[in-house]
């Protein structure tokens, strides 16, 4: 069953390059020291559980997240995984502090500009014809 797991490193793993694990969160700051990926090791790896292991979930994919759960003693609980990466609208991870994905960000702006620029040509046109 591990090699499920090895295979959703190869698909989804950004750290992973070459077989060899780049030891870098999401923000490039290093958690491990640069080497073997833990996974394929047979053991848990905080990056994997926070950041590739939500996207099997999100395909339904619990047969994974179950095989992963026997490797890592610190989730007990399956539903971890979804307090640990906060999920846009569009089902995208989203960065800390931060209220929607890029994609969702820039449409949001673009239709609040419309919006503005709708109102403005508005009260311009009212303001000629009066």
């Amino acid at each position: 069953m591990r090699n499920i797991l090895t295979k959703l490193v190869r698909e989804e793993c950004a750290n992973l390059v070459s077989e060899r694990c780049l030891g870098l969160t999401a923000h490039s700051e290093p958690f491990r020291r640069e080497g073997d990926c833990l996974i394929m090791q047979g053991k848990s790896c905080s990056y994997f559980r926070d950041a590739v292991l939500p996207l099997a979930e999100r395909r339904g994919r619990i047969d994974l997240v179950k095989e992963y759960a026997r490797l890592d003693c610190e989730m007990p609980d399956l539903g971890k995984i979804r307090s640990k990466v906060r999920l846009c609208e569009c089902g995208a991870a989203m960065l800390p502090k931060k209220r929607l994905c890029a994609k969702c960000a820039e449409k949001k702006r673009r239709e609040s500009n419309r919006a503005a620029q709708s109102r403005k040509r508005e009260l311009a046109g009212q303001h000629v014809s009066s």
